[in-house]
């Protein structure tokens, strides 16, 4: 079954509906018309923070982890952008070499947790920004309301290296080093 926007305002009316029913028959004050706009400014920011459709799609696409949880690995990194919403996703670039290099990511995460693993023999390249969140570099730079950034040791932005751009509202990121 597809969730749509007619799906939702038929669920409006419907809730509006049997709140009026429950205000006449049994003399209670529901305040209908706050609970209908609360509703909608919900909707509306999930919305704004997924993207998309009215609402989640069954099957969120290959970059994206939406109430879920999942680990990619460094070689397997395909694309450029990757969405955590109300998830938690770790990314492991503890096997990246100087060939699978340049990869430049962005990850943005939103109520949620991404944990960054890299390698201390790959060039690293890491800029950081959040908003009323928690972004934890390796260099033990932090950011809670604004950015931050991190070059590793022996970087040279004339060789290839990995660039990493995180954004993070509400949630926490954490980059560390794996030994």
């Amino acid at each position: 079954m597809k969730m749509g926007p007619g799906l939702f305002w038929g669920i409006l009316f419907l809730l509006i509906g049997i709140s009026l029913l429950i205000k006449v028959v049994f003399r209670l004050d529901v305040p209908v018309v706050r609970i209908v706009t609360g509703l909608v400014l919900i909707l509306l920011g999930v919305r704004m923070l997924v993207g998309g459709p009215w609402f989640f799609r069954e099957e969120p696409e290959e970059n994206e982890v939406i109430f879920a949880e999942k680990t990619y690995r460094g070689k397997e990194v395909k694309n450029q952008e990757y969405s955590v919403v109300f998830g938690k996703a770790t990314f492991d670039f503890t096997d990246l070499d100087s060939l699978s290099l340049p990869k430049h990511v962005k990850i943005s995460t939103v109520f949620g947790s991404t944990t960054i693993f890299l390698s201390r023999e790959v060039p690293v390249k890491i800029k950081g920004e959040s908003v009323f969140a928690g972004v934890r570099l390796p260099g033990g730079s932090t950011a809670v309301f604004g950015s931050t950034s991190y070059e590793s040791e022996g970087f040279d932005p004339a060789r290839p290296y990995l660039g990493i751009q995180s954004e993070v509202v509400f949630g926490r990121v954490n980059m560390v080093y794996r030994e």
